[in-house]
């Protein structure tokens, strides 16, 4: 009982009593007149109270995260530490270039509002155009599965792979019709040399005869008709 009362007395004159009634005293001058905020205040309080408990094991797992990830980082300190010393000479160029770059950027900002101002008073022309094309690429829309195959045929005229399917064999016969334009020039056909000219009886060969002149070939349009087989 000595001891107990001893102890009491202790806390009684040296401890925090007094000390307890000088906080109580600046509380109640501190919240004197804003019960309103203080009830406002705690209520948030509350709120954030009760989100941080009901997110306690997501925020475990992000302070779990960090420890790896301070763990990742002190075993590559040596890199971490290249990566930084690297970094410097491209940070002093760019201290350098300060004041371009802050040029730059404000060319950026006019060239910016050159756009939007030249966006703004074409902007019934550029809806007028594309109201223009929509038929146009409405009509490449609709045609979008025969355009590749009408492709495909294009570039492989006139042996498409239909006409390849069916040739038979190795071969293809071809047979044309042409009819030339009434007035054309014909060449002759070519007659095979008659006989060589008798020996004179003198036993002297006669004067050469004289070859007669090649007929030129005539340069006029002919139209023809065939069919493939």
């Amino acid at each position: 009982m000595e001891e107990v009362l001893g102890a009491l007395s202790m806390l009684l004159n040296g401890g925090g009593i007094n000390q307890l009634r000088t906080i109580t005293t600046e509380l109640n001058k501190a919240l004197a007149g804003r019960e309103p905020q203080i009830r406002s205040m705690l209520g948030r309080v509350d709120t954030l109270v009760t989100n941080l408990d009901a997110h306690k094991e997501d925020i475990t797992a992000a302070l779990d995260g960090v420890n790896r990830l301070a763990a990742t980082l002190a075993t590559r300190r040596q890199d971490v530490g290249t990566v930084l010393t690297g970094l410097s000479p491209g940070l002093k160029v760019l201290e350098r270039q300060r004041g371009s770059l802050l040029t730059m950027l404000r060319s950026l900002d006019t060239l910016s509002t050159v756009a939007v101002d030249t966006i703004n008073r074409s902007k019934a022309d550029m809806v007028a155009d594309l109201k223009a094309i929509a038929p146009t690429l409405k009509a490449l829309a609709d045609s979008g599965q025969d355009l590749p195959d009408s492709l495909q045929v294009l570039f492989t005229y006139p042996f498409t792979d239909e006409v390849l399917r069916g040739v038979k064999g190795d071969y293809l016969n071809v047979y044309l019709d042409v009819t030339a334009v009434p007035g054309t020039q014909i060449i002759p056909a070519l007659t095979p040399a008659g006989p060589p000219p008798e020996e004179s009886g003198a036993g002297t060969p006669g004067p050469p005869s004289a070859a007669a002149p090649p007929l030129p070939l005539p340069s006029v349009p002919a139209t023809s008709q065939g069919s493939t087989r």
